[in-house]
């Protein structure tokens, strides 16, 4: 038994290890864009905290794929990040998420995905949280300003709560221009 609690922390301080080369890796290429005149950036990941890697140990699976996103001069581009390899730069469509996120910033900075919701009675409203779910995780750098925003995708997703009761919430957090760049991020999660 003890042997296996020794296995899991060790393999929990080497993914930890390889997220850090990643975002170092990260924080290298924004600096090198940065020198170039940059100054608006997208990192985007879509972690699942407490969810086990579904790909064998040896295929690059410890840590979440992360994407970077710039715009440089009228183009966007996006650049993937992974431990295992390093890919080169692509020039996104000009509708994707970073050019729908500068059109609608006022906007999406204020908008927040409500809790799952569901009214027992008149008076009583039974909001719900889960433990384990993914999230979409977005950090904006626009000159020296950072906007972070995680959005569960369990908040964002539950239509019908077990006992049959309808989110309240559902179709007010699916007409949200987060949804949207969500929808923009998640073809992505693809690559």
């Amino acid at each position: 038994m003890i042997r296996l609690f020794i296995l899991i922390f060790i393999v929990s301080l080497t993914m930890s290890s390889k997220e850090q080369v990643i975002d170092n890796r990260i924080q290298k290429e924004i600096e090198s864009l940065r020198a170039a005149k940059v100054d608006t950036f997208l990192i985007y990941t879509r972690p699942c905290p407490g969810s086990i890697p579904t790909r064998l140990p040896d295929t690059c699976v410890y840590e979440d794929l992360q994407y970077l996103f710039w715009k440089q001069n009228t183009n966007c581009y996006v650049k993937k990040f992974d431990f295992c390899n390093n890919y080169k730069p692509s020039l996104l469509d000009p509708i994707n998420a970073l050019s729908f996120y500068l059109l609608y910033r006022n906007q999406i900075d204020k908008e927040e995905i409500k809790q799952p919701t569901y009214l027992q009675s008149k008076t009583t409203a039974i909001s719900s949280t889960i433990d384990h779910t993914c999230f979409y995780e977005m950090t904006f750098l626009l000159n020296d300003t950072t906007i972070l925003k995680s959005i569960s995708y369990y908040d964002l997703t539950l239509v019908k709560f077990d006992n049959g009761k309808r989110n309240i919430y559902y179709n007010y957090n699916q007409q949200t221009k987060l949804k949207k760049l969500v929808d923009l991020l998640d073809k992505f999660d693809m690559l």
